[in-house]
């Protein structure tokens, strides 16, 4: 895999990452739902751009080190050729010593100055892909700590509704309690005026009697 092609696939992973944590939410409660469904899939990408960043870096340590091995054996040959065409024609020896070294050194100072930008490209695009991982893991903590409060705020909100579950309950029992009582009070009442009307009767059955009596005695005088 080329260069070019590597980074092209790693600014892949990083849009298909961004699109995954920046996706929309109705609520927090979703958004964190929406975090543990995908935090494999993130993980796993960014285990394989991780993959795809050190690969850049071992390729980063291989092209310096053909630098340092490939420099100097350019030379050689370069000294080597000088000297067998010194050999073969000692009177135009010297233009073509000159014109040989001339070429090797454009040559080197090429694949040097090609070398070196490609160097500062890979790391340059290596400190992007550093920021674009840490941007990326300080949202995912920042999601997981959400996700955190969300877990304490449910917990807070499952015991008060505990609470208010046993008061209802205490309530319910104490209206039970308060039913039972009005029950007897007006049973107790009922009694009481059911005696009372006896009672009434009673007298009333005594004040007919003592009436009959006294109107009797009075027509009797």
């Amino acid at each position: 895999m080329t260069v070019k092609s590597m980074i092209s696939e790693m600014d892949e992973l990083v849009k298909r990452m961004l699109k995954l944590i920046e996706e929309d939410a109705d609520s927090f409660a979703k958004k964190a739902e929406m975090y543990y469904q995908k935090r494999p899939e993130l993980i796993g990408l960014v285990e394989d751009f991780y993959r795809m960043y050190r690969s850049l870096a071992e390729r980063y340590d291989h092209v310096t080190g053909d630098l340092r091995k490939n420099v100097p054996s350019d030379l050689l040959s370069a000294s080597s050729c000088v000297s067998e065409l010194i050999s073969e024609d000692d009177s135009s020896a010297l233009d073509s010593e000159n014109e040989l070294e001339n070429l090797e050194e454009d040559s080197v100072e090429m694949l040097i100055e090609r070398l070196k930008a490609e160097k500062d490209e890979l790391a340059f695009e290596v400190r992007s892909k550093d920021e674009t991982i840490g941007e990326m893991r300080k949202h995912l903590h920042e999601l997981h700590m959400d996700h955190v409060d969300m877990i304490a705020g449910a917990e807070v909100a499952r015991r008060r509704a505990d609470e208010f579950r046993s008061r209802v309950e205490e309530l319910e029992r104490e209206v039970e309690r308060k039913e039972e009582v009005i029950v007897e009070g007006a049973e107790e009442k009922r009694e009481a005026i059911r005696q009372l009307c006896f009672s009434l009767e009673h007298y009333r059955n005594g004040y007919n009697r003592l009436r009959r009596v006294v109107i009797g005695q009075v027509m009797a005088t």
